[in-house]
């Protein structure tokens, strides 16, 4: 998000916390410390400061090939020690996480499902249909549960796909949106289950 001008003051508390809400999405698809001097500037800032404070998405950045899955894998290992009758939903999008990769870190891979994504979209449907079936079990049944997605910038969009199969050369003006989208769904939904994301 690119800092605009002031926003009014005149406008609702819900207004300000999902323009706030906006700015940190930002902040996972590309961390950039100005975020917080443009939600100051917008009279948002306390309201970003509420939804990373309740938030339960970590954002792993970082070049190409340094250490982001290996880092994200340590995560999961010392979340899966921590609780032992937890279980991770692992959204792969490079098909990088083998058996021999997780057991070689010593990851118990009885507690661990690796979920292959391609697209947005079909990370968006089959994480918040994983939350909503965490959500229905009584709280009793819900076991310790954590998501990982490795990785965010590797996600295609269905329509870049399908121009790609028509050899189309267009940019999928489209993708930046759906990310916003998929987010927006998932940080509340995270927030009621108690799931914590990982997102390299």
């Amino acid at each position: 998000m690119k800092d605009q001008n002031s926003i009014d003051d005149h406008e609702s508390q819900e207004q300000k916390w999902n323009r706030g809400l906006d700015i940190f999405i930002e902040s996972v698809q590309k961390p950039d410390s100005s975020l917080r001097a443009c939600a100051h500037n917008q009279k948002c800032y306390h309201e970003l400061m509420q939804v990373r404070e309740n938030n339960k998405i970590t954002a792993i950045a970082g070049e190409s090939s340094t250490g982001k899955t290996f880092f994200s894998l340590a995560v999961v290992k010392n979340f899966l020690d921590t609780n032992p009758n937890g279980y991770c939903l692992y959204f792969d999008t490079e098909a990088s996480i083998t058996k021999q990769l997780l057991a070689d870190r010593n990851i118990d891979l009885t507690r661990l499902v690796v979920i292959n994504v391609v697209t947005i979209e079909e990370f968006r449907q089959k994480a918040l249909k994983a939350v909503d079936k965490y959500l229905q079990l009584s709280e009793d049944d819900r076991k310790p549960c954590m998501f990982v997605l490795d990785s965010l910038g590797m996600l295609s969009t269905e329509k870049e796909i399908t121009d790609a199969l028509n050899e189309k050369q267009v940019r999928d003006m489209t993708k930046s949106q759906l990310v916003k989208g998929a987010f927006r769904m998932l940080t509340l939904k995270l927030g009621q289950a108690n799931i914590p994301l990982i997102v390299t």
